[in-house]
């Protein structure tokens, strides 16, 4: 992606309030055999 929004001139917001990252972590798996993950979801949202 940072390869193709550089050849597009598009560049990412200086500003941290332009930028909103919300992540929600699930633990997946089964405890008694003890094989657990993770997986995670993000929503990047970006202003400008």
């Amino acid at each position: 992606m940072n390869a193709v929004a550089a050849q597009e001139g598009i560049t990412m917001p200086t500003s941290p309030e332009d930028s909103i990252v919300k992540a929600t972590v699930h633990l997946v798996g089964d405890m008694k055999k003890l094989d657990l993950s993770l997986k995670v979801d993000m929503k990047v949202m970006v202003r400008g």
